[in-house]
């Protein structure tokens, strides 16, 4: 995928029989069925489904399903997922959004050249809720023993949270919390009319708390 690019799977799999490298954004839409239930997205394998080409996300709720659900990656954002490009992240950003929110189990897989400086063993999974980003998940559980990412000669690691109930834009860092996004980049969380009823007075409300803090760490939109 180039960057810029977009494939989107629909309901549909993929197969792939060379090499997939996303640099633009994969997305795909699953029904996520009652736990213990594993729904996988962006798993792409070759025709015969034995050799692994791409790993996306894979969800597990804790009992109720989220119905369909649809779950966009970006890969090797080399700009960021956030558009300041220091803040602590991998450049692999993510995007959930359910039919409904249920806690769940989430793993989130990334490759050692989408880690971008951070350490494969500690990493955190922050969500933005609305204004402003929120670490989720914790206690996390690694495919890593060690900095690098090894698994799958580099290409299939993952870090996993529990206890997942807000969906919407995800990243993965090493201990930063971002303190707004940029205004233009607003992601409403809610698909209900009263979100979009509220939304010019939460843009009032975060501009003037912006001007007050005069530190703007900016979200991309995906």
């Amino acid at each position: 995928i180039n960057p810029g690019g977009l494939l989107d799977m629909g309901l549909n799999g993929a197969t792939v029989e060379g090499t997939l490298t996303n640099n633009g954004t994969l997305r795909q839409t699953r029904l996520v069925a009652d736990g213990p239930t594993q729904t996988r997205f962006m798993n792409i394998t070759n025709a015969a489904a034995t050799v692994n080409k791409y790993y996306g996300v894979d969800i597990t709720p804790n009992s109720t399903g989220l119905g369909s659900t649809t779950v966009s990656v970006q890969g090797n954002q080399t700009s960021g997922c956030t558009a300041e490009i220091t803040d602590p992240v991998l450049t692999r950003c993510f995007n959930i959004t359910p039919t409904t929110a249920n806690p769940t189990t989430i793993r989130f897989w990334f490759t050692n050249a989408e880690l971008n400086g951070q350490s494969a063993n500690n990493l955190q999974i922050w969500d933005f809720a609305g204004t402003n980003w929120v670490q989720v998940g914790a206690p996390y559980t690694y495919s890593e023993g060690g900095v690098p990412c090894a698994s799958g000669s580099g290409s299939a690691c993952w870090v996993q949270g529990v206890n997942i109930s807000s969906f919407s834009p995800f990243v993965l860092g090493t201990g930063f919390t971002p303190t707004a996004i940029n205004l233009q980049a607003l992601a409403v969380r809610s698909t209900s009319p009263m979100a979009w009823l509220l939304l010019p007075l939460s843009l009032l409300l975060v501009t003037a708390w912006v001007w007050q803090r005069g530190r703007v760490i900016h979200q991309k939109p995906e």
